[in-house]
């Protein structure tokens, strides 16, 4: 039986590159906004002063940063394929 509380979803990962904790967050690529990882610390060893960059992609893409947005804080994205 539900209860009506949304089940609370974990929004972070570890990088595997440098070991720092990710967080969820809107993404761009040409091919659309996206729900991921990007890792941005700039002590990383995988490319010093810029960071691991691009993580996991979590979702599919979305035509605009909005609609992604709006499935990331819903935690109703679809997921990649």
């Amino acid at each position: 039986m539900s209860t009506g509380t949304a089940e609370k979803i974990d929004l972070t990962e570890t990088c595997i590159g440098c070991g720092v904790t990710l967080t969820a967050e809107v993404l761009r690529t040409p091919a659309g906004h996206y729900v991921g990882t990007w890792c941005n610390n700039v002590d990383s060893p995988e490319i010093p002063g810029m960071g691991c960059g691009p993580h996991d992609r979590w979702s599919a893409y979305y035509p605009s940063h909005e609609e992604a947005q709006g499935a990331l804080d819903r935690g109703t994205w679809v997921p990649a394929l």
